[in-house]
């Protein structure tokens, strides 16, 4: 069975938002993103 790729957080963060999310706050590495179409609770990543 192969491995999944690694995929750094900057990448995550980079194609999340290219779907349509945006960054809410940042604290330290921890970044809260949004998207207006779903639910109103950011999500952290």
């Amino acid at each position: 069975m192969t491995k999944p790729p690694l995929l750094s957080g900057k990448k995550i963060v980079k194609t999340l938002e290219k779907t349509g999310y945006y960054r809410v706050s940042q604290k330290g590495s921890h970044i809260k993103i949004r998207n207006d179409t779903s639910s109103d609770n950011p999500y952290c990543a």
